[in-house]
């Protein structure tokens, strides 16, 4: 290593001291034989010309955090690779959030598919539409189709209820409720 910006130092709480002139896999933040291994495969291949960008879980000052590491060959005049610059994200946030997202889904997923009950969601702005498969088994849909679009809908309410269903929705296009 050359150089480290203090990004990367604040990132491991590593001075800069301790590290340039070593490998970059000596660093402390490799924790493993795997992760110190594909790092070295990532040099070998940008070592080539290659742009190399994957995602790694590393040690940071307090925590693991997952970096977007990219490492990427700088040439010479005569096109030979005479520098690799590695960069890294912190993208932890983003991958808990992203984690916690599918979770959520999945819990409201099982929540649907465990009830008899139809769900269905319209925006009206964007005519995109979602039906449950419960939803669309009682509007009597085929499975794979995506279920009536807005006017559509609206025919297959009651005439005794489309009454109340439309100021229902003039109200909340009124922001009401």
């Amino acid at each position: 290593m050359l150089e480290v910006n203090e990004s990367g130092l604040n990132l491991t709480k590593v001075k800069s001291i301790d590290i340039v002139g070593q490998p970059f896999w000596r660093g402390r933040w490799w924790m493993s034989a795997n992760n110190k291994q594909q790092l070295k495969n990532a040099i070998a291949s940008a070592a080539t010309g290659e742009f190399v960008r994957y995602e790694v879980d590393l040690l940071g000052a307090e925590a693991l955090v997952t970096v977007d590491l990219s490492i990427k060959p700088f040439r010479n005049e005569l096109g030979q690779v005479v520098l690799l610059i590695a960069e890294g994200r912190d993208i932890t946030e983003r991958k808990l959030a992203t984690a916690a997202l599918r979770e959520s889904e999945e819990r409201f997923s099982l929540a649907i598919q465990a009830n008899d009950n139809g769900l269905f969601d319209i925006n009206f702005k964007t005519n995109n539409n979602y039906y449950s498969p419960q939803c669309l088994n009682l509007l009597r849909y085929p499975l794979e189709q995506t279920g009536p679009n807005v006017e559509e809908f609206l025919s297959l309410i009651h005439p005794d209820d489309l009454v109340k269903v439309e100021a229902h929705l003039q109200a909340m296009f009124a922001g009401a409720i």
